[in-house]
């Protein structure tokens, strides 16, 4: 069999604005790309003209067996970009193999998923230096003594959304609530509420090298929510580049400590009471804005590739860091004006200093197909 000399960028889970992002980020440095999907969750990037192979499967067996298909199929191993939780999930379930075809995400330290779990990225997090909120398991009774509201979370994310995320606002609720959360989810992670508005939402993208430099490729702050009664969503509209000083030690020693080999996505806020910075999540991927980072600050999809291929990438580390600039939600926006969030002239200038979340003049497709089935807007429930 003759096989393919290309180094891929191997794309699991093609829905949203993340796959899209590392979509556009990849293309802008002509990096070949495939892309693998389980049929579920629409498929915006399975549209983009930058996908030089993709593939929808019907279930995990066959995603896989068409995954080792392909990787035996090639030379070189390819870089597997996971873009969500599920899917990097299953690539830690099916590591072994998966590992003689490609370079998996990896930790070198520990396994992935004890890393994800809420309560272990949270020790993570205050041994790196950050402030953390104060927290415990639901079915400690602690949780009954402490300020509220608070904000339940499944301990693992692998399959949840926002949707299974709660705010209490009492001993009365939690009393109420505690056994059939429990039943339904098993253990809860349980944060007492950070106080500040939405805005106060602060995000820090990385990416450690295999020559242990860390590299940051961007900083943001939330600009507009939607509302909606019944979810606690920290999903945002608008995002706006931004940079914290004080942030670049605690997430260099977080890099160091969770040795992780893709781009990690922190999540913190800032309280309105004593004005600290208090980290409550990290993703193990990128983030749904990352093409805010790309255009404005580092290009982490492409210096991963590039580096875990032993490349160069010094040209694209010689990029001042440009504050002040937008990405806008193509799926969250018109919510958003609806609700007299924001005006059609705030969008004007948004989209004038920033970027589009799917919508690319140079790859349509992907907007054009979603707009067409349906599947542009996020459903928001009434």
């Amino acid at each position: 069999m003759v096989k393919n000399d290309k180094d891929y960028a191997v794309i699991l889970d093609l829905s949203s604005e993340n796959a899209v992002g590392v979509v556009r980020s990849l293309a802008l440095e002509k990096i070949p790309v495939a892309g693998f999907h389980i049929e579920g969750k629409y498929p915006h990037a399975f549209y983009s003209k930058n996908l030089d192979i993709k593939k929808i499967l019907k279930d995990k067996d066959s995603f896989i067996e068409h995954l080792v298909k392909f990787g035996e199929s090639q030379n070189n191993k390819g870089i597997i970009f996971c873009t969500s939780d599920t899917y990097l999930a299953i690539a830690q379930e099916f590591s072994e193999v998966l590992s003689k075809y490609f370079i998996v995400p990896n930790s070198r330290t520990e396994d992935v998923r004890n890393i994800i779990d809420k309560r272990n990225i949270l020790s993570y997090a205050k041994k790196s230096g950050f402030e953390v909120p104060i927290h415990s398991a639901l079915s400690d009774e602690a949780v009954s003594n402490f300020d509220f509201p608070v904000i339940l979370k499944p301990t693992h994310s692998i399959g949840r959304s926002k949707s299974d995320m709660f705010v209490l606002n009492g001993k009365k609720e939690i009393k109420e609530k505690r056994n059939y959360l429990l039943d339904k989810y098993g253990d809860m992670e349980v944060e007492q509420f950070i106080p500040g508005s939405f805005d106060n939402q602060i995000e820090v993208h990385f990416y450690k090298s295999n020559s242990g430099k860390t590299y940051i490729g961007g900083m943001l702050r939330y600009g507009v929510n939607y509302k909606e009664d019944g979810l606690v969503t920290l999903l945002s509209s608008v995002d706006k580049s931004d940079w914290f000083e004080d942030l670049l030690e605690p997430t260099e020693n977080f890099s160091n400590l969770i040795d992780f080999n893709g781009a990690v996505d922190l999540n913190l806020k800032i309280s309105s009471e004593d004005n600290k910075k208090y980290f409550y999540e990290a993703n193990l991927r990128t983030s749904a804005n990352l093409f805010l980072d790309t255009l404005f600050g580092l290009n982490l999809p492409a210096i991963m590739y590039l580096d875990q291929n032993n490349k160069k990438y010094d040209h694209l580390l010689n990029k001042p860091y440009q504050l002040n600039k937008f990405w806008v939600s193509d799926r969250l926006i018109d919510v958003s004006l609806e609700q007299g969030l924001v005006t059609k002239e705030e969008v004007e200038f948004m989209l004038n200093n920033g970027v589009r979340s799917i919508y690319d003049s140079a790859d349509s497709s992907m907007f054009t197909e979603a707009e067409k089935s349906g599947n542009l807007l996020l459903k928001i429930k009434k």
